[in-house]
């Protein structure tokens, strides 16, 4: 699997990188304080869209880079993205 969206390099598009979708979850989850699962995917498919990028690939990896991070917390029963304080 390439993974080279997840290190920075002089020639990186930002636009198409891990760190870009880590901002449109965090947007969202600053508005709302939470999030479905299915929301975000399809606001990041809609982003995709505009962008004609390979968003969605990357969701799973912010997800998980926001979670270490301590940001946010998933409720699999609810399939809620909670970000906390």
């Amino acid at each position: 699997m390439k993974l080279s969206y997840l290190y920075p390099h002089k020639y990186l598009d930002l636009e198409n990188s891990l760190l870009f979708v880590v901002v449109i979850i965090s947007r969202k989850l600053l508005e709302k304080k939470f999030v479905l699962l299915e929301e975000l995917i399809d606001s990041i498919q809609e982003k995709e869209k505009e962008n004609t990028k390979n968003l969605h690939t990357m969701i799973v990896p912010a997800i998980d880079f926001l979670y270490c991070l301590g940001k946010i917390r998933y409720e699999n029963s609810s399939r809620k993205i909670i970000l906390l304080k």
